[in-house]
């Protein structure tokens, strides 16, 4: 008995250890329309899924989330090709909250944050960007705002589609500016999206991270996940 209950403890945490890994993120060549639609292109994608596994809460939770055709969180596919770094982020959410303005920091609406350090052999804490990008706005389209390299808002191919139940990203990040220490099969280096979450009212209620650090990981691209270019 003993034994099968130590047995039973072991695949407990080896379970419980797996769904907490970082996951990696698996960027497939592909030029996609960026229309805010998951076209074709994208299902060779691999998918990386955000859920409660993941969460960090900063009062409220994500519990009553859906409808989205999966659990609470989002679902992330990346590709690229010559020109760009694509990614592709679909996110549950039923109370949107999308009041951002052109020139100003918009992290009280639901969003995604994207952590990309293109040139990993560059210094600890420099070269790094953080992008965040929010669907729609209240001029009606949307945004995107850099907060480490790059001032304010940054004009990036852009789509978003906002429903009842959650909201898509599609978005392009040119290698024209994250400068990268190379684009060809095989290259790796810090990358990481995560979601951010609003109420209806603008109150920021949580984060959705894809590493295990947290809030405290944003700053710190050795708490990043990482992606690898295939073809």
């Amino acid at each position: 008995m003993k034994r099968i209950l130590a047995l039973s403890l072991i695949l407990v945490l080896a379970i419980s250890a797996a769904a907490l890994a970082k996951p990696e993120f698996t960027a497939v060549y592909g030029t996609p329309v960026i229309d805010g639609i998951l076209d074709e292109v994208w299902k060779n994608a691999p998918v990386v899924e955000l859920t409660m596994d993941n969460y960090e809460a900063i009062g409220g939770s994500y519990v009553a989330r859906g409808p989205g055709g999966f659990a609470a969180g989002g679902r992330f596919r990346v590709m690229w090709d010559e020109e760009n770094l694509y990614l592709f982020a679909d996110i549950a959410d039923r109370d949107g909250s999308f009041n951002a303005s052109p020139g100003a920091n918009f992290i009280r609406n639901d969003l995604i944050q994207v952590c990309i350090k293109p040139d990993p052999s560059v210094e600890k804490g420099q070269g790094r960007f953080i992008f965040d990008i929010i669907a729609t706005s209240n001029v009606g389209t949307p945004l995107v705002w850099e907060n480490w390299t790059i001032p304010g808002n940054v004009d990036l191919p852009i789509a978003g589609l906002t429903f009842f139940g959650g909201y898509t990203i599609e978005v392009a990040f040119p290698w024209e500016i994250l400068q990268p220490a190379a684009v060809a099969e095989g290259v790796s280096f810090p990358f990481g999206p995560f979601i951010l979450d609003a109420t209806s009212d603008g109150e920021r209620k949580g984060f959705l991270f894809p590493w295990p650090d947290g809030h405290d990981g944003i700053g710190n691209e050795d708490s990043w996940t990482v992606v690898t270019l295939v073809k």
